[in-house]
């Protein structure tokens, strides 16, 4: 039993907010313009439980790689020569913030990615069926209907007499459905309402918008933003919706929109910057870009997504780019 003058950590392991906390202190340390005061607080601000050093030392160990140093350095010094400044053996002030500022995003994300489970605890407490990262799995629906979840997606189910409903909490699935004239079958997601009868379609959750392709039949898809905006899809057609409103009807390949069912991904002359955002869905952590000139270079090509580790070797050795790995859960490419 702890003493009454040692702290006792009331904080779970992997608390969100004491990593903020952290990552706020060790830029300010790191900072030359830090004042003893500055370290004064730090060391109140730690000794308060060992969840608070804890969760600094986790970070302070990302902090130090020795890889992400170099890679920092080797981008800064790049950076630079283009920019057409001096570039120093032992740095500038302008080159040093540079390589700081880099430090802070790369701990930034490893936050992110350590923390991907307490923002998850919503949707998990909500849904019916589920996948973790990198995981695909069909399921049959009380209709003898089936869903092909993709890669860290999930749902919520709504069967009655009147209707069949499925909420796509986030991220992607596909949906094979048995007709039946008399229940509608919907599927609802962030912005969209998609209703078939007997159909094939994907409907995709991202950042700027719903998506939905038709694979086979037809379907009507409704902005649940704008109740009067509807557009009739049929196979071999998508469309994405964004600002409110859905966007215009557009021509897919079908074969490739569905890839992913057969776990690939393919790509027809796409910037690596965007191959790189789709691998990232199937990454248990994430991916950084840290070469802008690489992310503009057009690629095309056939990958497998139950081997993002060995897609980025490959890229690593089709591209002038480099690795540096924190954590088992960030892999930066430089």
């Amino acid at each position: 039993m702890p003493s009454p003058s040692q702290p006792q950590d009331q904080s779970p392991p992997d608390d969100p907010a004491l990593r903020e906390e952290a990552i706020g202190w060790l830029a300010r340390l790191s900072d030359r313009e830090a004042t003893a005061e500055d370290r004064r607080s730090f060391e109140i601000w730690r000794a308060q439980s060992p969840g608070h050093a804890r969760a600094y030392q986790r970070l302070a160990q990302i902090w130090d790689n020795a890889d992400l140093n170099r890679a920092a350095l080797l981008v800064a010094h790049t950076e630079r020569s283009r920019a057409g400044g001096p570039v120093s053996s032992h740095g500038s002030a302008v080159e040093d913030r540079w390589v700081r500022t880099k430090w802070a995003t790369a701990v930034s994300i490893v936050l992110l990615a350590l923390g991907t489970v307490y923002v998850d605890l919503p949707t998990r407490l909500q849904a019916d069926q589920q996948t973790a990262v990198g995981e695909r799995r069909t399921v049959r629906l009380p209709d003898q209907s089936t869903v092909t979840l993709n890669t860290h997606s999930a749902i919520a189910l709504s069967f009655d007499g009147a209707a069949r409903t499925v909420r796509l909490l986030k991220g992607e699935a596909f949906f094979h459905v048995q007709p039946d004239s008399t229940r509608p079958f919907l599927v609802e997601s962030a912005e969209t309402s998609t209703r078939a009868v007997g159909t094939e379609f994907v409907v995709r959750q991202q950042d700027r918008g719903d998506r939905v392709t038709v694979i086979e039949g037809t379907v009507d898809v409704s902005s649940l933003r704008n109740g009067a905006s509807t557009e009739r899809l049929t196979a071999g057609h998508m469309v994405e919706h964004a600002g409110g409103r859905l966007g215009t009807v557009q021509r897919i390949d079908v074969s490739t929109a569905s890839a992913w069912r057969q776990g690939l991904l393919i790509v027809d002359d796409v910037p690596l910057a965007s191959l790189i955002e789709e691998l990232r869905r199937y990454y248990p952590g994430t991916i950084v870009l840290w070469n802008r000139e690489m992310a503009n270079r057009h690629v095309t090509g056939t990958y497998k997504l139950d081997e993002p580790s060995n897609v980025l070797y490959h890229l690593t050795k089709t591209f002038p780019l480099r690795t540096a790995t924190l954590a088992d859960r960030v892999v930066i490419l430089f």
